[in-house]
C-alpha cells in the first residue's frame, strides 16, 4: 500500500506505533506519516493545543529520530553475505540505508554487501528483519546523485553479456 500511494504521490499514515523497532520498520516501508504511543500518550484537548503551540516533540530524542530523504523506486541488486552472492530488490535507498527484499531470510546484524550499479558493492549492516524482508544500514554515506546518472550507451556493435549466474551460460548475449 505505501508503495502504490507513493506512485500516486499521496501520504499514508501509520498508527499505533509504540516502540523504537516499529517505527524503524515502518518508516523503512515508505510510510510519511507516523502517529502512536511512542510519541505521545492521549490527553485531554487543552494539553494538546498547548503542545501544538509549542510546536515540540513530547519526546527529548525526536531530533535523533528523524528520517533522511530517500528515493522511492525499486531496483534489482546483488546481495553479498557469508561467501553468497543472491539477487535482491531495493526500495527507498537513501544515503544511510535502504530496505532489502531478497528470496533468503538473513539475521539482523549480518555485515553484507549490495551491489546495484551504482558505483561498486556497497558496504552494510541489517539492522532489522521480517521474514525476507530487511533495513540495510550502510557503513559510509551513499551519494544518491549516484542513481540518477543515465548509464552511458554502448559502443556500436558491443555485446551484453548476460552474467552466468542468470543462465547458467555467460557466452548468452542479452
Amino acid at each position: 500500500m505505501v508503495g502504490l500511494a507513493a506512485d500516486l504521490q499521496m501520504e499514508t499514515t501509520a498508527e499505533g506505533v509504540e516502540t523504537q523497532e516499529e517505527l524503524m520498520l515502518i518508516r523503512n516501508l515508505g510510510c510519511s506519516l507516523i502517529q502512536g504511543y511512542y510519541f505521545g500518550k492521549p490527553m485531554p484537548a487543552e494539553e494538546a493545543a498547548e503542545l501544538a503551540a509549542k510546536g515540540a516533540a513530547t519526546r527529548p530524542d525526536a531530533h535523533l529520530i528523524q528520517r533522511e530523504p530517500r528515493i522511492r523506486i525499486i531496483r534489482a541488486a546483488l546481495l553479498h553475505y557469508h561467501g553468497r552472492v543472491k539477487g535482491a530488490r531495493l526500495r527507498n535507498i537513501s544515503s544511510g540505508g535502504a530496505l532489502v527484499e531478497c528470496r533468503d531470510e538473513v539475521e539482523v546484524g549480518t555485515d553484507i554487501g549490495l551491489d546495484f550499479g551504482a558505483g561498486g558493492v556497497i558496504a552494510g549492516k541489517i539492522v532489522w528483519a521480517k521474514g525476507t524482508q530487511f533495513g540495510v544500514q550502510f557503513a559510509e554515506k551513499f551519494d544518491l546523485k549516484l542513481l540518477q546518472v543515465a548509464a552511458a550507451p554502448l559502443p556500436k556493435g558491443a555485446k551484453v553479456m548476460r552474467p552466468n549466474y542468470l543462465s547458467g551460460d555467460s557466452s548468452q548475449a542479452g
